[in-house]
């Protein structure tokens, strides 16, 4: 494996609730965790939702020693850019990493 290929800081995220500066609740994204990831996009398409055309971006990310907390219901964040994580896929002969099937909606 070329730990030099895992060069993106990429933070994972859980949909929850918080409290606002006044006390009430909020919807949002929470941190889980962050680690150095491998991101290759895949492809591109274009679709139609809603009345508009928005692109579709499909990438993968290999992350190394992924906690078993990273699931579907997540996502991943990057320099701004928001991956949907679609997939986990487990590497069940060593352990080393998980590859996540990703979405980018733009």
């Amino acid at each position: 494996m070329d730990i030099g290929a895992f060069n993106a800081l990429v933070s994972f995220q859980q949909p929850g609730t918080t409290q606002d500066e006044h006390g009430q609740t909020t919807t949002g994204w929470t941190e889980v965790c962050r680690r150095w990831t491998n991101i290759r996009n895949q492809n591109g398409a274009e679709a139609i939702r809603g009345g508009a055309t928005t692109s579709l971006v499909q990438a993968s990310l290999r992350v190394l020693n992924c906690p078993q907390t990273i699931n579907s219901g997540m996502r991943a964040v990057y320099r701004g850019r928001v991956y949907k994580i679609l997939a986990v896929l487990p590497d069940e002969a060593e352990q080393a990493h998980v590859d996540l099937v990703c979405e980018v909606v733009t």
